[in-house]
């Protein structure tokens, strides 16, 4: 009697550890996914992390991984997760292998300027039409995520001789610093700020521009950028425009402050300058 008491009791233990969860959810197969679950979303990816760390024995980041599926279930999230194991340039490198033909080209002047697009072009003798969409990229039916430390490659200093940006090429973590501009275009100019890989509109369709310091030093300390807790260094990414005809960027949100919220999306500007004169700036960000 007393054996068949403890095992009721196992029996009753082994089904009251088992969770309620949405049907999608697995966590026993592992073949091309993990499955995770918490209170919250950072415990789901914290558990994802530490599951993909034991199956690849090697230590990962939260940029290593994609949250494919995530739903909030019974008061819990529950993520499906994949892997990243190549690089954002060999994913799409393979995707193109597959296909027998040319696919349609490119058609952003700022883009193909790109280291990333570059390397496609010297690989398969064109520019194919990969769209970048804020922090993925995709090609026909697949979508690809742009690791934190990958962003960099969509990032090219360029300069129109009528449209010039300067400043200081390495800034000190909270330094203030300006920009000089030099203008000899007559179209609407703007200007932008990319920071953590996301973009700041600074201003929009000015016609009075020629040569300026930005800001006004007389009434502004000026910009100043500080760095993660975790960074010993960044990356910010300066964009001038002069366009022939006003720009709407609608849904972009002025930014004046001296610290910024960073929360456009770089990708939609740079398709709606695409028909307008374009200058860049590549600032390395130190501690």
């Amino acid at each position: 009697m007393g054996r068949l008491l403890v095992l009721l009791f196992s029996v009753v233990s082994l089904y009251s550890s088992e969770i309620i969860s949405p049907s999608w959810f697995n966590e026993h197969n592992i073949e091309k996914y993990v499955y995770s679950y918490g209170h919250n979303i950072n415990q789901a990816k914290n558990e994802a992390k530490n599951k993909l760390e034991k199956i690849i024995n090697k230590t990962i980041s939260n940029n290593d991984f994609e949250v494919v599926k995530k739903e909030s279930f019974e008061n819990k999230v529950f993520l499906k997760i994949k892997y990243i194991n190549q690089s954002l340039e060999n994913q799409i490198k393979n995707e193109l292998k597959k296909i027998p033909f040319k696919s349609d080209e490119l058609n952003n002047k700022y883009l193909i300027k790109t280291n990333f697009y570059k390397d496609l072009n010297e690989t398969f003798g064109y520019f194919p039409n990969v769209e970048l969409n804020n922090n993925y990229l995709y090609f026909k039916d697949k979508r690809f995520l742009i690791k934190k430390d990958e962003f960099k490659d969509f990032f090219t200093e360029i300069t129109d001789i009528n449209l010039t940006i300067d400043s200081k090429k390495i800034i000190k973590n909270n330094e203030n610093f300006f920009f000089e501009i030099n203008n000899n275009t007559k179209g609407y100019i703007s200007m932008a700020i990319v920071v953590n890989n996301k973009l700041s509109l600074l201003f929009k369709n000015k016609k009075d521009i020629s040569n300026i310091v930005y800001p006004n030093y007389k009434v502004s300390d000026g910009f100043t950028i500080l760095l993660d807790k975790n960074e010993n260094n960044s990356q910010a990414f300066v964009i001038l425009t002069s366009c022939e005809k006003k720009k709407g960027f609608k849904n972009y949100k002025m930014e004046y402050e001296k610290s910024t919220k960073y929360n456009l999306n770089f990708s939609d500007f740079i398709n709606e300058i695409n028909d307008c004169k374009i200058s860049t700036k590549i600032l390395k960000v130190v501690k």
